[in-house]
């Protein structure tokens, strides 16, 4: 239910990140792989109905946090917070009594091709900004 980022690819892109500090690297592209995923998770919360009863709402809580990958990887999580992801499989495959009200997939089929778009031009401006703080610096690649 949870939906993984990963870029692949860009070549030089990446080849530019690894030319930055190793401080910077990390910081910028956890922090970018969330600003690309909140349109993805502001689509999932739209589409989960809210009940009237008194208890957290799963739209309330739908993240993008920072998961674990592969030694080399930097990926984020979108999805419903951990304590509530029991509710939201529910809701997004069904049950024998209740039909499936997907809100994870859909969001993804209509905001993933954008937040990776969107994951590629925001590394470009962070790099750059790194850069220009770097050769006032001193430094630069």
């Amino acid at each position: 239910m949870i939906t993984n980022f990963k870029l692949e690819g860009a070549a030089e892109l990446l080849r530019r990140l690894k030319d930055l500090p190793k401080a910077v690297q990390r910081p910028t592209v956890i922090e970018t792989l969330k600003a690309s995923a909140e349109p993805m998770r502001r689509g999932m919360a739209q589409r989960i109905n809210r009940s009237n009863k008194r208890h957290a709402h799963l739209a309330d809580h739908i993240v993008v946090a920072p998961a674990r990958g592969k030694k080399d990887e930097i990926t984020v999580a979108v999805g419903p917070r951990a304590d509530l992801s029991h509710r939201a499989r529910f809701l997004e495959y069904g049950t024998v009594r209740m039909s499936a009200r997907p809100f994870a997939r859909p969001a993804f089929d209509t905001q993933g091709g954008r937040a990776i778009g969107a994951t590629v031009q925001e590394l470009w401006h962070a790099i750059k900004r790194a850069v220009g703080s770097r050769s006032t610096s001193g430094g630069g690649l």
